[in-house]
């Protein structure tokens, strides 16, 4: 998949999850030389597009969207009841 095609789908979900701004997902999603959140899930959705061999990408947008909300899920419950400064729920 070319860059500009996860970076489309990256901002499509990013608009369905509400993702919060910043760098706080790169460590997370990304490979850590990411400099966004958007960055570092277009990085994500490259990878799970690479492990799904599916060819076309416009049709992945839900599956992406369940195992991005699993994942930030598994990180929620990692963190638990503590304190932070943002918030990872998303709103779907």
């Amino acid at each position: 998949m070319n860059i500009r095609k996860a970076l489309q789908i990256a901002n499509s979900i990013n608009l369905i999850a509400k993702m919060p701004d910043g760098d706080a997902l790169v460590h997370i999603l990304g490979n850590g030389d990411e400099s966004t959140n958007i960055d570092a899930l277009s990085h994500w959705i490259q990878s799970q597009v690479d492990l799904l061999s599916i060819e076309k990408a416009d049709y992945m947008l839900e599956k992406l969207v369940h195992r991005l909300h699993n994942r930030l899920s598994g990180f929620n419950s990692f963190l638990g009841k503590r304190k932070t400064n943002h918030s990872l729920e998303l709103i779907i």
